[in-house]
């Protein structure tokens, strides 16, 4: 697993999650990458065809590739709008889904991967929404 950072934050900046727990529970996921702050926000695939709902801030994009080459990239968003409701949903809802997705992808054969697939995950002030994407 690599870990890294491209950005500090500003004071009322925060991620989901950190390094820490980031490992916590990916350390077992082989070939992932974790990047905090890649980009300031989520950039659509210009490779990508369906339509993404951008109405609310993407916080988090999961991806794999044809080389099964995993990537997890965090976005930051404004403190205040981090609330403990937040929080719990991504701890009990979205890590274990972030996980699962891991290793569907791990175990497909090698021919099953067309191209890149995605998951991105925003929130809409009461709860997580997921869309997948695939491209070339």
């Amino acid at each position: 697993m690599r870990i890294t950072h491209y950005r500090s934050l500003n004071r009322d900046e925060v991620y989901l999650s950190t390094k820490k727990e980031v490992k916590k529970h990916f350390s077992d996921i082989e070939g992932l990458t974790a990047v905090f702050g890649l980009n300031r926000k989520y950039e659509v695939d210009s490779r990508c065809s369906k339509k993404l709902d951008t109405l609310h801030s993407i916080l988090i994009s999961i991806t794999c590739n044809r080389e099964k080459e995993m990537g997890l990239s965090l976005f930051p968003f404004m403190r205040s709008d981090l609330s403990s409701e937040m929080l719990n949903q991504f701890e009990e809802i979205v890590l274990p889904t972030i996980k699962e997705w891991f290793v569907i992808q791990a175990a497909k054969p090698d021919t099953a991967v067309n191209g890149i697939e995605e998951l991105v995950f925003s929130w809409d002030g009461r709860k997580y929404r997921k869309q997948s994407l695939t491209y070339l």
